[in-house]
């Protein structure tokens, strides 16, 4: 009986590591996925910026050759 009982304490020890580890595991996830996210949106305001720069370039560019064909 002892033995058994030595059994299921160890086994439950055992699985209590285990839960622990994961639980850290899903934390450390957690907080790259808040990065990423983080990372994410930067990046499309960064994108949309860029683009929005472009436009201008291309119509300043636009304008340029407008006042070149008219001279």
């Amino acid at each position: 009986m002892e033995n058994l009982y030595r059994q299921a304490r160890e086994q439950a020890e055992k699985m209590q590591r285990t839960v622990q580890r994961l639980v850290n595991d899903i934390r450390a996830l957690e907080r790259k996925i808040s990065i990423f996210d983080k990372i994410a949106f930067s990046s499309e305001h960064d994108c949309r910026r860029k683009e929005q720069q472009v436009q201008e370039l291309i119509e300043q560019n636009e304008r340029l050759e407008k006042l070149m064909w008219k001279e």
